[in-house]
């Protein structure tokens, strides 16, 4: 009688997605309490700067260009020292890509879908044009902390990925924590003025903020590529309601593909 009055076994699905809004909801009660305090707040503000750097070298070097990461300890938050591009760098990217694209075909049997011809041609065009690719990896010092974000909180939150509940915890927070930035990031820019006046006329590092770069490359107003980053996170909330939810998805296939493909 106990275990047919069980509403785990009755309602599991509705146990779990029960279980997962309670996690949602501590860690953003524990992104508040380190945001609360000055020090934790110092030491959190790293591993953002961390993550932003790291998306523009990562973006550097799928174009070719060879970069570094750093902290700026002078005047605070970081830089990343980006080369002039390469042509060994360049070959070995692209040769890597046709390599890829070569497995992926393998692995469905010498089927070619629709989904792997524009990813191959949007990394070709991002990869030979210059103006694009630059702005790509500009832009993705933001679109990093959205990315990383959600691979964070998925892990944290999927009951498909086999982790220890205390990874799986602190993991869904340093997601929340990336994804709480960037909604600040962005409603700084949009409705602070004096956040985006201090934003786009900072003198005191001698570096140009990454939107005011991109507003001056292009000519299009800096609220362009905060409305981007927006849509950008929107799409990965969904992206992650999706893989959570509904396992068999395609992102879910793409996970397993790459898995193969890279035997691991």
């Amino acid at each position: 009688m106990n275990n047919f009055l069980n509403t785990e076994d009755l309602f599991p699905q509705k146990n779990m997605i029960y279980a997962q809004r309670k996690r949602i909801l501590l860690a953003f009660v524990v992104n508040l309490i380190v945001l609360s305090t000055p020090l934790s707040r110092f030491i959190a503000s790293y591993y953002n700067i961390a993550v932003h750097e790291l998306g523009h070298a990562v973006f550097g070097w799928l174009a070719g260009y060879p970069a570094i990461p750093a902290f700026n300890f002078v005047h605070g938050g970081g830089v990343t020292f980006t080369m002039s591009r390469s042509i060994i760098v360049s070959v070995c990217i692209y040769t890597g890509l046709l390599f890829f694209y070569y497995k992926v075909i393998q692995l469905n049997k010498g089927l070619i879908s629709l989904k792997n011809i524009l990813i191959f041609i949007a990394f070709s065009l991002f990869f030979f044009i210059e103006p694009l690719h630059r702005s790509v990896a500009i832009f993705m010092g933001e679109g990093m902390s959205v990315l990383v974000g959600l691979i964070c909180c998925y892990l944290g939150l999927s009951h498909y990925v086999k982790r220890p509940q205390y990874e799986k915890n602190i993991l869904l927070w340093l997601g929340v924590f990336l994804w709480c930035h960037v909604c600040k990031f962005c409603y700084g820019l949009y409705f602070d003025s004096a956040y985006r006046e201090r934003y786009m006329s900072d003198p005191s590092s001698g570096i140009t903020n990454d939107f005011v770069k991109l507003s001056q490359m292009s000519g299009w107003p800096i609220t362009v590529f905060v409305f981007l980053l927006i849509v950008f996170l929107i799409f990965s909330g969904f992206v992650l309601i999706k893989a959570i939810r509904y396992p068999d998805n395609l992102l879910a296939k793409w996970i397993e593909d790459f898995r193969k493909i890279m035997g691991i």
